[in-house]
């Protein structure tokens, strides 16, 4: 699903800072600059912690995840795979970009939902947390109240008002840009939903 409005920002747009290694945290702080919103920021998700931390919430194997990638129109080798989910200090690590990320996600959607017939979307180039939020809550087939719920297991309290404003185009009164925090708590909570016998001794 392409993010029309986040790629016609003029900041965006105009500036040659941004690629598609940027990270998901700076695309946010830019777009706070452009919607004239508060630009403080807590905490701090790469593209491959998101990657990491999926794998963790379901087990994926190192196989399992290049599928999803491919599935996802994104054609790596399963080495790309292990260099991507290394540690961040180790030598063989390498960043994911946005648009291996968007590739990663839209084949975790196909895993979970099915995969449709017909032309498949296009990964996104660049990624906001908003974005990431809405693929978790597709492939999961979640309602509000499972978002809300999981982050809850991560230990975030959250509102249902809230919730709705992350889901909003970005054009609209009440759209609130998704922060760091509720991705990393939202993995977490995910991780104790669905292998809470692997999250019994954290």
């Amino acid at each position: 699903m392409k993010n029309l409005s986040l790629e016609k920002s003029p900041i965006i747009k105009n500036s040659k800072t941004i690629d598609s290694m940027t990270s998901i945290n700076t695309i946010t702080l830019i777009l706070c600059l452009n919607l004239k919103l508060p630009t403080f920021v807590t905490s701090y998700m790469t593209t491959n912690d998101i990657l990491r931390r999926t794998r963790y919430a379901f087990d994926f194997k190192n196989q399992e995840m290049l599928d999803m990638f491919t599935s996802g129109g994104i054609d790596l080798k399963l080495f790309d795979v292990k260099a991507l989910l290394y540690k961040d200090e180790d030598a063989e690590f390498r960043e994911a970009t946005h648009r291996e990320l968007a590739g990663f996600l839209n084949g975790f959607v196909n895993l979970k939902r099915g995969k449709r017939e017909g032309v498949q979307s296009e990964p996104e180039n660049i990624l906001t947390n908003n974005v990431v939020l809405r693929k978790f809550k597709l492939a999961m087939n979640w309602k509000d109240e499972d978002i809300l719920e999981t982050l809850m297991l991560g230990d975030m309290k959250f509102g249902k008002h809230e919730l709705s404003a992350l889901f909003r185009k970005s054009t609209h009164t009440h759209y609130r840009l998704c922060k760091d925090q509720l991705i990393r708590k939202l993995l977490i909570g995910m991780h104790r939903r669905y292998r809470p016998e692997s999250a019994a001794g954290e």
